[in-house]
């Protein structure tokens, strides 16, 4: 496949990312209970599962098939997305509680910050912090723009946009009683 053609694919995927993340915030903070609420509570673990392993799979498909080499901050980035595809997998066949969502929350909240700090310095062009500073050996430059769809759409902002809507799940996960 065509690079540009698989650059427009995730990139609309991650705008329906921030449209459902949007929508289920607004949900959240509603006061009243609806079916649609009490559905995203129950099936909050494997909408995560699906929107972790849709991140796993892009990144992969980006560094084994495009040949995109991930700089050091997307390594960071992954090694927080990663567990989240096998925590969320393993809290499935189990049937664990609402503990798992608190895994899940912080490595969120942690991949979120790198992957706004990672956003901010490939849109500016400015790194406070020299990218030898964060390097993996193989590793290419951090502020490179590889991708950039819609304007602001690059391989951070898909990143960001995963953590920050299993963030929002986490909530919804936590709030159900069934869990």
């Amino acid at each position: 496949m065509n690079p540009q053609t698989l650059n427009i694919i995730f990139a609309v995927g991650t705008i329906a990312f921030q449209v459902i993340s949007v929508l289920l915030l607004v949900l959240l903070f509603m006061k009243q209970e609806s079916k649609c609420k009490t559905w995203i509570q129950k099936n909050a673990l494997y909408l995560a599962f699906f929107a972790s392993f849709a991140a796993m799979a892009g990144s992969l498909i980006y560094s084994e098939v495009v040949k995109f080499p991930p700089c050091a901050l997307c390594w960071y980035q992954r090694i927080l997305m990663y567990p989240q595809v096998f925590i969320t997998l393993v809290a499935l066949t189990k049937k664990f509680g609402v503990e798992v969502w608190y895994y899940l929350r912080t490595l969120s909240i942690l991949g979120s910050i790198i992957a706004l700090y990672h956003f901010i310095i490939k849109m500016t062009g400015f790194s406070p912090f020299p990218c030898s500073a964060f390097s993996v050996e193989g590793s290419s430059d951090c502020v490179k723009q590889i991708v950039l769809e819609f304007g602001y759409i690059n391989i951070p902002m898909m990143a960001l946009s995963v953590f920050i809507l299993v963030l929002i799940l986490s909530f919804y996960g936590t709030k159900n009683k069934a869990a």
